[in-house]
């Protein structure tokens, strides 16, 4: 099916960042070389986990072009050359178009979009040429980031907005970061299933490739790519009982994350210290952690099973 591109599992991997705030592209290869070496296949680069949208177009460039060379000398352990999305909506819509640009000229091997609904909602027609830009712009594969916000704009029926979508030359699916897997299980049949459907939600990967996901792209796979590559592999040797296990860790890891001081993302980020990759916090005005509660974030996470 030549719409099914990307299968397996990527990290949506973090934006190493500078105390003030520049891209930190030194730290970008060993994060790289972190989840490769865990069985990652590529990398989801400056979407939501990325901070994508609190970046600027320049930084997001930066931080792009420094993952796709960071790809280049490596394999994955499956012995092929991981691959880059790129995720490219910004506030500004000619910023997208300027990233889309880019993300072809340094070699990304597809981009991203989420909807173009930042400061307004837009109806299904104007968001079709919106995604029609991109692609055309790119000339790159696109897989649309489907949130809520989307099946809002669209007036509740993804299936008909996705069906148009995949009209489009290059569009060959989506991100689905939305935890109705009926639904997605309906998108799946569209194309008489030729459509790439990636799983966003962490907590649920092993309910999305039940229901019909062709693999994950997810935030807490920077901190620990191997248990959700053993999700994927357990789920595909039909040993279900034994996947849940691992889905039961990561949701175990997720939950401490998420009720540590500053919330998930800013905790996900400097519990990746405790590893060896120190990338920093969050962007301004996120905080920036004490000596003190760096000390109880690293027992709160060695509590929820990350090991280090």
């Amino acid at each position: 099916m030549k719409n099914i591109q990307f299968t397996g599992i990527r990290s949506a991997i973090f934006t190493p960042l500078n105390a003030d705030g520049s891209v930190n592209t030194k730290m970008i290869k060993p994060l790289v070389d972190f989840g490769l070496d865990r069985g990652l296949k590529g990398f989801y680069v400056v979407g939501s986990t990325g901070e994508g949208p609190a970046l600027s177009a320049e930084a997001r460039m930066e931080a792009t072009a420094a993952v796709v060379e960071a790809c280049k000398s490596r394999k994955t352990v499956y012995g092929d050359t991981p691959d880059v999305i790129v995720h490219v909506a910004a506030p500004d819509t000619y910023d997208a178009f300027k990233l889309a640009k880019h993300a072809k000229e340094c070699g990304a091997d597809a981009i991203s979009s989420l909807a173009p609904n930042f400061y307004a909602t837009h109806n299904a027609q104007e968001m079709l040429d919106y995604y029609k830009r991109l692609t055309a712009i790119s000339d790159l594969p696109l897989l649309i980031y489907a949130t809520g916000l989307l099946t809002g704009s669209v007036g509740g029926s993804l299936k008909a907005f996705i069906e148009e979508a995949m009209k489009i030359e290059h569009i060959i699916g989506l991100k689905y970061t939305i935890r109705d897997y009926h639904q997605l299980n309906v998108l799946k049949t569209i194309n008489d299933g030729d459509i790439n459907i990636i799983n966003g939600p962490d907590e649920t990967l092993l309910g999305g490739l039940a229901m019909g996901a062709d693999g994950g792209i997810g935030s807490t796979y920077n901190l620990v790519p191997q248990w959700f590559v053993k999700i994927w592999d357990l789920y595909h040797e039909g040993k279900m009982e034994e996947a849940r296990v691992y889905q039961t860790k990561v949701n175990k890891l997720i939950g401490a994350l998420a009720s540590f001081n500053g919330g998930y993302l800013t905790a996900a980020k400097n519990a990746m210290k405790f590893l060896g990759l120190d990338i920093g916090t969050c962007a301004y005005p996120a905080m920036t952690y004490s000596a003190d509660e760096l000390k109880k974030l690293e027992a709160t996470v060695k509590a929820a099973g990350l090991e280090f």
